[in-house]
This record gives structure tokens, C-alpha cells and sequence, in this order.
């Protein structure tokens, strides 16, 4: 069962808008998807905002569950480090609107009387607070699958073409955003993959600006629930990612603070991999 936004718990439960935990973060991301003739490779990740969930987690007292709900409902349990999901084809058929959720399930009657990652709302009676076997702790924003796509998760890819004019451009096409270089020494292959978050970043400024071109109607901004259609696959991925994360309106101002919260820590990763080289040369 994938839920919603809406749903109602009778206990503190971990969820990207709820107000439960002091930092309510549960953000999964499916990175990439692999489809080979017999099975589906989900490559994942995701991030947590409370300390007592990850180490009931590590601790084997509670679990992730990764939840698709397709023609049937399937799921499979995860270790808490596990990073890619390999599902057969014969368990599975992957349709357009097809959801993906990531949850944490109790494996034991767990006390909160420790979880101080409570909002201080708990403060007085979270001694009182017992969740059962088999209870959901947390659950995610929704990654969602349109099957017209063949890779629906994957927005970038990388090319080099030598006869371009420009060292490094990016090319927003029908259904992704190609970043092209004129020669592959400015891949950065030989270092950490974060160092390209910089071009990452330029395409996806590149791609927002033209969303508004393209849906916004000379307006200068647009409310994504409002938005009836979109016009291209890159689009549609771009529309179901802000909304996954979050977002409710773009426009040319909140651009930068759109790719903050649709992407992960794009500006954080790309920062420590410059530290980290740099230490290195020292």
C-alpha cells in the first residue's frame, strides 16, 4: 500500500510534510532504472532526518520496504544500506503511473520514550507513546513512472562531440538533458562523480528555464497543480520530480531554489569533493 499525504496515524510517524519529528525528512530518489529481459534494477537512495529511525533501522528493530503499486502491488524488504532493488519481470509489470514509496516498518513493539527527534510537542507524554510489530514508522514522497519512457528516472546523460564551439554546453532535448563536451578530458572521469554537479546544475537551470518558456504562457511563474499538460517527455519528468519534492510553483526567481530541493545536495557533494582533492594535494 502506497500512502498519501493525508493519511492519518494515531502515533508520530516520519513523512516529508508531516510535523512529527523535528526535521521531517524521509526523501527517497530512484537515481536510475535498468531493464534488462528478465529483470528490473532499481538503483536508489535516499535520506532521513532522525537518528533513533536509522539506528532502529541498523539495530534489525525496524526495516525499509521498498513499495511499488503497478497492475499488482509488490515489495521487497531492504537492508539499510542497500542501494540497487532487482526485481524479475515475471513478479512485475511496470505501467504508466506506476508508484514507488520507500517505508519503514516496526519489526518489534518499539518505546519512544528515547526518540528525542520528537517535535517538542511529544515532550510531556512520549513516554506513553508504544508502536507495534508490523506498525509503519515513516514513509516517503512518491517517485512515479510513466511507461512511455524508456529510462522514465534518468534526466542526464553525458556526450562529447569535438566538432562543437563551446567547451562544455548543455542540450535540453525531447526527453533529456544531454551535457556535451568538446572533449572528454572535461568529463572529470578520473575524479569524484560530485565534481560534475556544477554542469548537472547548469542543465538543470537550462531545463527550467525552458519549462517556463514552453508551459508558463508569458507568465512568470506557474502553479504545477494548475498545470494541465506539459510539452515534452523531459518536461513530464521535470513536473513529476517538483512535485515529488515538494514544489508547488515555479518561476524564473526560484529557479536556484528549485534545484536545491529536487536534487540532493548538489551544491553540499560538489563542495566536499573540492576539499576532498584539495586535502589530497596537501
Amino acid at each position: 500500500m502506497i500512502f498519501s499525504r493525508d493519511s492519518i496515524f494515531p502515533y508520530p510517524v516520519m513523512t516529508n510534510d508531516g510535523t512529527s519529528y523535528k526535521n521531517n525528512l524521509f526523501e527517497f530518489e530512484i537515481e536510475d532504472l535498468f531493464d534488462t529481459e528478465t529483470e528490473y534494477t532499481f538503483k536508489i537512495k535516499y535520506e532521513l532526518g532522525s537518528s533513533f529511525l536509522k539506528e532502529k533501522l541498523k539495530e534489525g528493530y525496524a526495516e525499509l520496504v521498498f513499495v511499488i503499486n503497478s497492475q499488482d502491488s509488490y515489495f521487497k524488504k531492504l537492508d539499510y544500506d542497500e542501494e540497487t532493488v532487482t526485481i524479475p519481470k515475471s513478479r512485475l509489470t511496470l505501467l504508466s503511473r506506476t508508484k514507488i514509496q520507500l517505508q519503514i516498518r516496526a519489526l518489534n513493539t518499539l518505546y519512544f520514550a528515547n526518540n528525542n527527534d520528537l517535535h517538542n510537542f511529544y515532550n510531556d507524554y512520549k513516554t506513553d507513546i508504544v508502536v507495534q510489530r508490523n506498525s509503519i514508522l515513516g514513509y516517503s514522497n512518491i517517485e512515479e513512472f510513466k511507461g512511455s519512457q524508456t529510462n522514465p528516472f534518468t534526466l542526464f546523460e553525458t556526450a562529447v562531440n569535438s566538432n562543437q564551439e563551446e567547451l562544455f554546453k548543455a542540450d535540453i532535448r525531447e526527453n533529456i538533458i544531454v551535457l556535451s563536451f568538446k572533449d572528454s578530458k572535461y568529463l572529470l572521469n578520473q575524479y569524484s562523480s560530485e565534481l560534475k554537479n556544477m554542469f548537472i546544475y547548469t542543465g538543470l537551470s537550462r531545463a527550467l528555464v525552458e519549462f517556463l518558456n514552453y508551459n508558463a504562457h508569458g507568465d512568470e511563474a506557474i502553479d504545477l497543480y494548475e498545470l494541465n499538460d506539459t510539452n515534452s517527455a523531459l518536461d513530464s519528468k521535470l513536473y513529476e520530480l517538483m512535485l515529488n519534492k515538494g514544489i508547488t510553483e515555479l518561476s524564473y526567481s526560484n529557479i536556484d531554489y528549485v534545484i536545491s530541493k529536487i536534487s540532493y545536495k548538489i551544491i553540499e557533494s560538489f563542495v566536499d569533493s573540492i576539499e576532498r582533492l584539495s586535502s589530497h594535494e596537501d
